[in-house]
């Protein structure tokens, strides 16, 4: 049914579920280069159709409609827009990343907002937002409870972050926008971990999601 309106496009990909026990919708997140696409692809391997591929749209236009939704979803809800912008505000990033991941974020509220009801996977959507935006552990506290009511609707899969010297060699044999050269990826690889551990943590401690670590 969705494969005439949705096609292939580079951050999310969706999945019919249902054969493989997944019952809601479920993001999968985790550090770049953890291994998502393999998971991905392990599970493509049970799927006996609804693949959501083909679209004969443009993947800039599906995320044109998913940033318009998400725009919509947040506007009403401004204090929850005005957080996130904040947060880009104050983060180490140049002006083309900060602007970059905020159009990022927004287009995940989007994807929540037009499939939430439905048993689909979607890869880095709302809960991913923690390593789009590189936060800290007190930053990753708030988002948790500044988002909380989204959240608790969505399944949420984490890909732990492999050991440094792993993910700094996936990281310079795959490439990365944020990675230049052996320094940067052992830099960005450094950060992603700490992500990972300090989201990991918090989300254990929160205690009320519905968070599975593969």
């Amino acid at each position: 049914m969705f494969s005439s309106f949705l096609g292939e496009f580079s951050w999310v990909e969706f999945i019919y579920m249902n054969d493989v026990g997944i019952e809601r919708y479920t993001e999968v997140t985790g550090s770049s280069c953890a291994g998502k696409s393999t998971c991905f692809e392990n599970v493509q391997n049970y799927i006996t159709g609804g693949e959501i591929s083909g679209c004969f749209l443009p993947s800039a236009v599906i995320r044109g409609v998913f940033f318009v939704l998400g725009f919509f979803y947040l506007i009403i809800r401004p204090a929850k827009l005005f957080w996130i912008i904040r947060q880009c505000r104050d983060i180490h990033m140049s002006f083309l990343h900060k602007v970059s991941a905020v159009r990022n974020a927004i287009e995940k509220f989007g994807c929540y907002l037009l499939f939430r009801n439905r048993a689909v996977v979607v890869d880095e959507g709302i809960s991913h937002i923690p390593f789009v935006f590189q936060f800290s552990a007190d930053q990753i506290s708030e988002f948790l409870i500044v988002f909380g009511s989204e959240l608790q609707k969505i399944s949420i899969l984490l890909v732990p972050a492999p050991p440094e010297k792993d993910l700094v060699a996936r990281l310079i044999t795959r490439g990365h926008k944020k990675v230049t050269c052996s320094e940067s990826a052992k830099s960005f690889a450094r950060l992603n971990i700490i992500v990972s551990e300090e989201y990991l943590r918090a989300l254990k401690k929160q205690g009320k999601l519905d968070v599975r670590v593969i």
